[in-house]
């Protein structure tokens, strides 16, 4: 029998880690590739708890609300992540 808890686990972490990539390559589709500042959520497409994302030294960041900076790997919520991606699309160019 195989062991369906890890391999569900594996799925949901390759989702994760399939969902930054889409937000980095956005990114730099935008213009705001490494060290490119940060890009900011339109108002009226904005995810609940960050206003804006970047990409510093190959490190994806989102800040949220209250300015604070979290580094991709704390922001693992499959539907926070898929909320940002959404807003990613509104997100004007450099």
């Amino acid at each position: 029998m195989a062991d369906r808890y890890s391999a569900r686990l594996k799925e949901k972490h390759a989702l994760i880690s399939g969902i930054k990539d889409d937000i980095r390559q956005i990114l730099s589709e935008k213009g705001y590739g490494d060290c490119g500042g940060f890009a900011e959520f339109i108002l009226t497409c904005k995810p609940d708890r960050f206003k804006s994302v970047g990409i510093d030294f190959g490190n994806l960041y989102f800040k949220d609300n209250e300015g604070a900076d979290w580094h991709s790997d704390n922001v693992n919520d499959i539907d926070e992540l898929l909320s940002i991606l959404r807003a990613m699309h509104h997100i004007l160019p450099r």
